[in-house]
């Protein structure tokens, strides 16, 4: 058996977070205050499917952080 080091925090400082799902496979991850937003895009192989097409396909997680400049 393993033993792990669990931290716990004062939720009062924690930082504020968000997910807001925007589609079905586009999910917004905010935190902090001004928020810093990250991107959580699942998708799959376009092909992935068709008809007659094998090809194989299995989920991918895509995270779009943008640049610390991107407001200025």
């Amino acid at each position: 058996m393993s033993v792990s080091n669990i931290f716990l925090s004062d939720p009062h400082d924690a930082p504020t977070v968000r997910i807001s799902q925007l589609y079905p496979l586009l999910e917004l991850f905010s935190e902090h205050e001004p928020p810093v937003n990250t991107l959580f895009i699942m998708a799959r192989a376009p092909l992935a499917g068709l008809p007659g097409i094998e090809v194989e396909a299995q989920d991918q997680l895509l995270l779009v952080d943008p640049p610390d400049d991107a407001t200025s």
